[in-house]
């Protein structure tokens, strides 16, 4: 879909052929056709495109793969939101590379996420991201290597995203929507 921003993937794919970076795309949406035009007419040698897989299936996709990746869309939605799935690899305990954004900006705040920012509309970017990470936890650095995800990762998702964090936010958001309704209603 638009907010997944697959044309920045796509280029960033295009410009790294040469730089033994192996890329994964899963799922079929909206946008789906045009790219499949597009990867028939112009193929990506380090690209590899899987229009579905089961839940099960995708859990051990994002298990094996070194970093994951968010959403790169220009779209105003974009810029306002943080999506599911970026939740979900985060919980997993991947590193995610994702477009910088308000939204992002504020879930990154919390420094112990490990969440790489880059510019919207940026493949280059996104490329030299990659690299990045790959030249810290690479097997050439491994003294620079970044720790195996581990359960102090998935519990702080869990603890400031999960079900409970986001039932005792709505708890808070409903006392002071009803103090403030109180208030109100002693002044007439």
């Amino acid at each position: 879909i638009p907010l997944h921003g697959v044309d920045i993937i796509l280029e960033a794919a295009r410009r790294s052929q040469d730089r033994r970076i192996h890329w994964t795309i899963i799922g079929n949406g909206q946008s789906a056709s045009k790219w499949k035009k597009e990867l028939a007419q112009n193929p990506i040698e380090n690209l590899n495109w899987l229009e579905w897989v089961k839940y099960d299936a995708l859990i051990q996709h994002i298990d094996t793969a070194d970093l994951c990746l968010g959403i790169f869309g220009n779209t105003q939605k974009a810029e306002i939101v943080v999506p599911n799935k970026v939740y979900q690899m985060l919980a997993s305990g991947k590193p995610v590379i994702t477009r910088r954004s308000r939204a992002m900006e504020e879930l990154a705040a919390d420094q112990e996420l490990n969440l790489i920012l880059v510019e919207a509309n940026d493949p280059e970017g996104l490329v030299e991201a990659i690299q990045g990470f790959a030249a810290q936890a690479g097997p050439g650095n491994p003294e620079q290597a970044k720790p195996e995800p581990d359960d102090v990762s998935k519990s702080l998702i869990a603890n400031k995203f999960g079900p409970l964090a986001v039932a005792n936010q709505y708890s808070r958001m409903l006392g002071d929507f009803l103090a403030r309704s109180r208030k109100y209603s002693e002044l007439d």
